[in-house]
């Protein structure tokens, strides 16, 4: 194993890196201000950068209104074009001009578990810093893949690289924890190789690349709906129902009770998300699954009191789904009554396509079942980014996942 850092190994990783660290920054054409600021780092002699994605999404929203600058640490400063990108794994691959013999080599081993390591990048635009933190696998439980790291990223500091001690590359920057402390999150290096590797064109358009980027998405919606949907829903009981339960290691579920009315009924509640999602631009992110299931019971509230409570919950909305009119369409809903089932149903399912990137939608179903005056149970799902067909598919299946508990 390597001897604990020493006190000025980071004192000459930061110097032997400085020169290969770039801030980066999204800047409005029309008044020179920077829209956003970012990091990133050279991967090769003639000019490659890698940062996040999530730093230039603001350029390839609109690309007639932006442009993409990096400044080094000795304050020289030049133009960024965007050559590719992974989405999926926020990672974007810029071309700066001329050649720059200094970069990154990127780690060939793997991090054992505790092991130091060091993060670099721009924080709230402060400059640039060197921050040491702890290497602690993968997180479990996730959806899509990241390291997790003990260390102090902040805002501005994404995109950059995250060093070994021998200062090769073994994690990109990409977000911490809010309401946390030192829970870091970086992006594998694998990826990186993955992007440099991947087949690009250098003249592709900003239209092009955002082509990719919708490609990227509906590929892996399509991996991880295809796995989820090979086999059934599995289920939880709750009360006499039984409904959709969580459904794979990436998805955290809630319990809570709820009194109201003076106790005249009870709501005991089951929340399940992913907790995760891909950011495409500044309102816009897919790929999340979320759902809800609220048990209603009767306390002395007479059946058309109930009723009345059942139907005002049932009738709430979409949930306030954030998203602007120059992104998405508007929902369109249809609500239907099912009593061809052994548990006869109301639900309303609601659907809104993306404008940027065509193919791809936002599910929004909401189901109540119908049998009883004095109990009932409604169940809101919510499927972001994925195409007509998966998203019809997965809502079928979630509905035959709601019947009787026996």
């Amino acid at each position: 194993m390597p001897a604990p850092a020493g006190p000025d190994q980071a004192q000459v990783l930061f110097d032997n890196a400085k020169d290969k660290v770039l801030k980066i920054r999204v800047v409005l054409n029309a008044t020179q201000s920077q829209a956003s600021v970012g990091s990133g780092f050279l991967v090769s002699a003639d000019g490659l950068v890698v940062t996040n994605f999530h730093v230039v999404s603001g350029y390839l929203q609109r690309p007639a209104d932006y442009t993409v600058e990096f400044t080094r640490h000795d304050g020289t400063r030049g133009p960024l074009k965007l050559i590719n990108v992974d989405v999926v794994h926020d990672l974007a691959l810029l071309r700066m001009p001329g050649e720059r013999s200094r970069h990154f080599r990127m780690a060939s081993r793997a991090m054992a578990k505790g092991e130091r390591g060091f993060s670099i990048g721009n924080p709230h635009d402060l400059g640039l810093t060197i921050v040491e933190g702890t290497y602690n696998g993968l997180v479990l439980e996730s959806l899509y893949e990241h390291i997790h790291f003990t260390g102090a990223i902040n805002p501005g500091m994404s995109g950059g690289p995250a060093i070994t001690r021998e200062g090769l590359v073994f994690g990109v920057n990409v977000a911490r924890l809010i309401n946390a402390e030192l829970v870091s999150f970086l992006v594998p290096v694998k990826y990186v190789h993955r992007l440099l590797g991947a087949a690009r064109d250098e003249s592709a358009t900003p239209q092009a690349l955002l082509l990719r980027v919708r490609d990227q998405l509906v590929a892996t919606q399509e991996d991880y709906l295809s796995r989820l949907l090979a086999s059934e829903l599995p289920q939880i009981a709750i009360g006499p129902y039984r409904a959709p339960a969580r459904l794979g290691e990436f998805m955290r579920c809630w319990g809570r009770a709820e009194d109201e009315m003076n106790q005249q009924y009870r709501a005991s509640v089951q929340s399940c998300s992913s907790e995760e999602s891909i950011f495409v631009f500044e309102n816009v992110r897919t790929g999340a699954i979320d759902f809800e299931h609220v048990l209603l019971e009767s306390r002395g509230l007479g059946w058309m009191r109930f009723y009345k409570l059942f139907e005002a919950r049932f009738g709430s909305g979409t949930g306030g789904v954030p998203g602007l009119e120059e992104d998405f369409t508007e929902f369109r809903c249809r609500t239907e009554f099912s009593g061809e089932r052994q548990l006869p149903l109301r639900a309303a399912l609601c659907i809104r396509a993306y404008k940027r990137l065509p193919g791809l939608y936002d599910f929004w179903l909401r189901a109540a079942t119908v049998d009883r005056y004095d109990k009932g149970l409604l169940t809101t799902f919510s499927l972001s980014g994925v195409s007509y067909d998966n998203g019809s598919r997965f809502v079928q299946r979630y509905l035959e996942s709601v019947g009787k508990e026996n």
